[in-house]
């Protein structure tokens, strides 16, 4: 027996309808997930099948109700189909028009990692074939919202997220590095960009184009005992910058510290010659060692006194340790409210943005299969309560071996789903996701905030950081006014507002902290949607 689903809705077509797959969770439970390409799926008798319908709302689009209908037709064998049964739904257009890709304020940093999308489509490393499939990504990205483009500068920076350690599931979780070098027979060094300057330009064509951010330069990952550790021992740092070697026709690592400062000296000549040197950031992940991290700055700083840095932090302590240094910073979430008086105090000293993150920790909110798609929403909806510039996660393609088939990975350690937002497909793209879409709606909600909160206030900010000097002071009067959609909105999905009081431990209320029902997010986007109309 075969059923089909068709869907159309005048005015707002073209409308298709995909199937959505499952993917493993921690509980042994498989739960939707995978918004499937393709016409055609085996799907088990007597079990519940999700459908996603996506259709077209032209800029041009006259507000108002548009119905539509999805028609399921079945039929047995090589018999003539008939209908089953139809479904009649109704989208409501409304006069707001959310900005293009080149005009959303909000910075999404999903960190890139293209050896893994070499690995699972089976293209050789930065080849033309792999950047076939690379640009697919791209675009899912820019579409997504995202404002970074990663550049990896020497190899393995995360050691592969120590996956040398998984020994019952094994998985290749290694990052190479985009820049070529040679050693000629003279003893110079040849420097190749063109992998990076290819991906770079690819990012921009396509809209990516905010920011530069640069791994691999500081704050590596070691692992000493595991013979992870640093391949130039008088080196601050554990970079490892590999080179061909022609005169002994071998690839080999630089072993002197003079050899890694050219190297950063010549990336940074070459950043400079594209153009790009006001976008690029050095970012490190989680330094734990301030000294380390200090010697390792003024070490790159030496080398190359025009790069500007970035740092992913636990705790909010360290701004005032480099902020005259440092230009980005990024906390976890967590962090920001244990120091919430401590980041805002901070804040007029950081040059640079001022974003959040949520990785493998905390539970909630977050982005796992076992979250709540209205998690999703509430993350960019959060940044703006907090006044800040975006989200950070490290993730979109961290793929273990066989994701489609098992996505569970270090189960206790880190969540499923933790490691992408998308999965990869037998044709060369990505299947995107439902925690996919509920990002990209939380994006949406804070774009449309913005453009309520500028018309509240009479001219558009540019960014939240211009609300006010505190967010709880900030909510605390859009609430009062009683009748203005921003207020209105916390009103909604945020139960504490105060979120130096909400708590991260399992098995925390997350209802006493903030709502994780969904139709509480599209009544806020309502209100939204509704003063934009005025």
């Amino acid at each position: 027996a075969c059923v089909r689903a068709s869907a159309a809705c005048p005015g707002l077509d073209p409308c298709s309808v995909a199937f959505v797959g499952m993917a493993d969770d921690d509980d042994g439970m498989d739960k939707a997930d995978i918004i499937m390409a393709g016409d055609y799926f085996a799907l088990p008798g007597r079990r519940a099948h999700q459908l996603r319908l996506s259709m077209n709302v032209p800029e041009d689009a006259a507000p108002g109700a548009y119905r539509g209908i999805i028609r399921f037709l079945g039929r047995e064998m090589f018999g003539g189909e008939t209908e089953i049964c139809s479904l009649e739904f109704e989208v409501v257009v409304h006069k707001a028009v959310l900005p293009g890709i080149n005009e959303k304020t909000f910075h999404l940093d999903l960190w890139q990692h293209l050896s893994n999308i070499a690995r699972k489509h089976e293209t050789p490393l930065f080849s033309d074939a792999h950047f076939r499939v690379v640009a697919r990504y791209v675009q899912s990205l820019a579409e997504l919202g995202q404002k970074a483009v990663t550049v990896i500068a020497s190899e393995v920076p995360w050691s592969g997220q120590r996956c040398f350690n998984d020994r019952e599931n094994m998985a290749d979780l290694f990052e190479y590095s985009m820049a070529r070098v040679a050693k000629k027979a003279d003893g110079s060094y040849a420097y190749d960009w063109a992998v990076m300057e290819r991906y770079v330009e690819l990012c921009f064509a396509a809209g990516i184009d905010r920011e530069i951010e640069i791994f691999g330069l500081a704050g590596i990952w070691t692992d000493e005992e595991r013979g992870w550790g640093k391949a130039a021992p008088d080196w601050p740092d554990g970079i490892r910058v590999r080179y061909y070697d022609e005169a002994g026709g071998a690839f080999r690592y630089m072993e002197k510290s003079e050899d890694i400062a050219g190297y950063i000296a010549a990336l940074q000549d070459f950043l400079e010659r594209k153009g790009w040197l006001g976008k690029a950031l050095v970012v490190a992940d989680e330094p734990a060692d301030i000294e380390k991290y200090r010697l390792s700055l003024n070490a790159i700083r030496a080398a190359a006194p025009k790069l500007r840095f970035k740092t992913a932090i636990n705790h909010a302590g360290f701004i005032d340790e480099f902020k005259d240094v440092v230009a980005d910073y990024v906390p976890i979430l967590p962090a920001v409210s244990a120091e919430w008086a401590a980041l805002e105090r901070a804040r007029g000293k950081i040059s640079g943005r001022l974003l959040y993150y949520v990785c493998c920790w905390p539970p909630y909110p977050n982005n796992f299969i076992c979250s709540p798609l209205a998690e999703g929403r509430l993350i960019p909806l959060l940044a703006a309560y907090l006044k800040m510039d975006g989200f950070l996660r490290w993730n979109y393609t961290v793929w273990p071996e066989n994701p489609r088939e098992r996505l569970a990975y270090r189960s206790g350690e880190w969540w499923s789903g933790d490691m992408c937002f998308v999965y990869p497909s037998r044709g060369g793209e990505p299947l995107l996701s439902l925690r996919y879409f509920a990002l990209k709606r939380g994006i949406e909600d804070f774009e449309l905030l913005q453009m309520a909160s500028a018309k509240q206030n009479g001219a558009r900010e540019g960014s939240p950081k211009g609300a006010r000097e505190n967010s709880q002071e900030w909510a605390q009067e859009s609430s009062q006014e009683g009748s203005q959609a921003v207020g209105k909105v916390w009103e909604t999905i945020l139960r504490q507002k105060d979120i130096s009081l909400w708590e991260y431990e399992m098995g925390a209320d997350t209802s006493a902290m903030f709502s994780s029902d969904w139709e509480d997010y599209e009544r806020a986007r309502l209100l939204l949607l509704e003063a934009l109309d005025d």
